[in-house]
């Protein structure tokens, strides 16, 4: 039972906690869903009365589209330093070439792939994120 926003109509216990209870909310897999819920959360943690954004599916879009951007902006850097816990870090251009020799693909072949509305997002994108977003 999904309602028109996206949200599953029950709300479900959070573990150890009796008065809080979370809801569950569907992002579109259509490529995106990583930059759709970091997008969502980000909203949630921004709203002023602490309830879910309600957002139709072109803004959604739309800002996740400019998510991607930023994202694939700072690994397109290559000496961007990009901390990955504690004290360890490395160059941005090191974590992108890794990912596209895995991919068996140049690294600017992989950065115009990840700025495509329809590629996955995975853990290089998560660490840049949470190098963006710190």
């Amino acid at each position: 039972k999904i309602d028109a926003d996206g949200f599953l109509s029950e709300k479900y216990e959070v573990c150890g906690e009796t008065r809080l209870r979370m809801i569950v909310r569907q992002v579109p897999g259509d490529g995106s869903c990583l930059f759709h819920a970091i997008n969502l959360c980000l909203g949630h943690v921004s709203s002023s009365n602490g309830t879910h954004p309600r957002i139709d599916l072109d803004e959604l879009n739309y800002c996740s589209q400019q998510l991607r951007e930023e994202t694939v902006d700072l690994l397109s850097k290559g000496d961007k330093i990009l901390v990955k816990e504690g004290d360890e870090c490395f160059p941005a251009k090191d974590l992108v070439a890794a990912v596209a020799a895995y991919e068996d693909m140049d690294p600017e072949v992989y950065l115009a792939s990840m700025r495509q509305p329809t590629s996955w997002g995975g853990g290089p994108e998560l660490l840049a994120l949470a190098n963006l977003l710190r």
